[in-house]
C-alpha cells in the first residue's frame, strides 16, 4: 500500500500524515467473517456521499501509485458485481504536491466524460508504456496523452485541469479523505461509514474485494431494516 506523504498544499492549511468465542449450536451467534477494528474501520461520524438512499462504494486512488495500477483489474471485477442500488465512485488522493497533476488529470477527464473510459488506459500509459512519467508527471504529459488517444485539444484539457472548479474539487476531496482517515492508496470507503485497504483486509486485493462486497451487503440489509 502506498503510504501518504506530508500534505504541502499551502492553500489548504491542513495538517496530515502521508494505518470472543461463538456457539456452534446457535447460527445467529456465529462470528462474522470480518471484524471491525481489524479488517475494516468505522468512520465516526459517518460521512456518506450517496444520494437517494443508495449505498456508495468509493475507491481512493492515485495514478502515481503502482499498487492502484495493480488493483485496477480487481476494481473492474468489483464494480461489475455490485448489486442494484449501489453506486461506485473514484476519488484521487493528493498526498503531496507531486501527486497533484495526477489528480487534476483525473478531474479533467471526469469533466470531459472520459474518466471511466480512460482510467485503465492511463494506468497502462504510466506503468507499462511509461509514456506518462510514473513520478513527476506534468499536466502537459496528460494533455498530450488525451490529445493522442481521445482527440481532446491540449489547451482545452489544460484549462479544465487548472480551472476554479477543479481547484474546488481537489480541496474538497483532500478534506474528505482526511475526515475518512485515509492514510494510503488504494483504499475503499463504503457508504462513508467504513474504510479498508488490502493490508487490513488480509493482505490481498482478492480479500479487499470480498470485504467490500460483505460491507455493501451489510449496508443494503441495514437500509432495508430502516437503520
Amino acid at each position: 500500500m502506498m503510504k501518504r506523504l506530508p500534505l504541502l498544499l499551502a492553500s489548504l492549511l491542513l495538517t496530515t500524515a502521508c494505518s470472543a468465542g461463538s456457539d456452534a449450536t446457535a447460527p445467529a451467534a456465529a462470528a462474522a467473517p470480518w471484524v471491525e477494528g481489524t479488517h475494516y474501520f468505522r468512520i465516526d461520524p459517518a460521512q456518506p456521499l450517496g444520494r437517494d438512499g443508495k449505498v456508495e462504494v468509493v475507491e481512493v486512488f492515485s495514478y502515481a501509485c503502482p499498487h492502484c495500477a495493480h488493483f485496477a483489474p480487481y476494481v473492474d471485477r468489483l464494480v461489475a458485481g455490485l448489486p442494484k442500488g449501489v453506486e461506485f465512485r473514484m476519488i484521487p488522493a493528493t498526498f503531496s504536491p507531486m501527486w497533484e497533476p495526477y489528480a487534476r488529470a483525473f478531474y479533467a477527464a471526469d469533466a470531459l466524460g472520459l474518466a471511466q473510459a480512460s482510467h485503465d488506459a492511463v494506468f497502462q500509459a504510466i506503468w507499462q508504456a511509461q509514456s506518462i512519467p510514473p513520478q513527476g508527471a506534468t499536466l502537459d504529459n496528460f494533455a498530450s496523452f488525451y490529445a493522442g488517444r481521445y482527440m481532446v485539444a491540449p489547451q482545452r484539457f489544460l484549462e479544465i485541469a487548472q480551472s476554479a472548479q477543479t481547484d474546488a474539487r481537489l480541496i474538497a476531496d483532500v478534506k474528505r479523505e482526511q475526515a475518512w482517515g485515509i492514510d494510503g492508496t488504494p483504499s475503499i470507503v463504503v457508504d462513508g461509514k467504513y474504510r479498508a485497504d488490502a493490508g487490513s483486509a488480509g493482505g490481498s486485493f482478492d480479500k479487499l474485494v470480498e470485504l467490500t462486497q460483505w460491507l455493501v451487503q451489510r449496508e443494503l440489509d441495514s437500509k432495508k431494516r430502516g437503520n
